[in-house]
């Protein structure tokens, strides 16, 4: 199966492109959430962040863009990565969600509780070894 993210990358797929350069690609979402929202990608396909060769090269355009959204959408933006199925990755291509942030929008709905001990532990355990 051929990639949609790497069609785009190619202009082989129809997106709204509004930057990029020899590491990236960003396009406007087909389903924001907000004014703005904008999928930035790659040039070349890795499933994560960390199998990226050209991380230098896409931190850089990533760089530009967020600059270029700052002056023209809104200064306060969210930076989204769902990596992996479970975290809500639906494309496998590695890609981060702009969300321009104004006031008012309603957009994420977070549960939130005090960090225990044994959570504390357990993730020590399984990260330290």
């Amino acid at each position: 199966m051929t990639c949609k993210y790497c069609l785009i990358a190619q202009k082989a797929h129809p997106a709204h492109i509004i930057f990029e350069d020899k590491s990236v690609v960003a396009f406007l979402m087909e389903n924001p959430v907000s004014l703005g929202h904008t999928i930035v990608i790659p040039r070349e396909h890795a499933e994560h962040y960390s199998l990226l060769t050209d991380v230098e090269g896409f931190a850089g355009g990533l760089q530009l863009l967020l600059r270029i959204l700052e002056e023209k959408l809104s200064p306060h933006l969210n930076l989204i990565i769902n990596q992996g199925k479970k975290a809500g990755q639906d494309i496998d291509h590695f890609h981060i969600h702009v969300i321009p942030r104004y006031e008012g929008e309603k957009i994420f709905e977070w549960t939130w509780h005090q960090l225990t001990d044994e959570e504390v532990k357990t993730v020590m355990e399984k990260i330290q070894g």
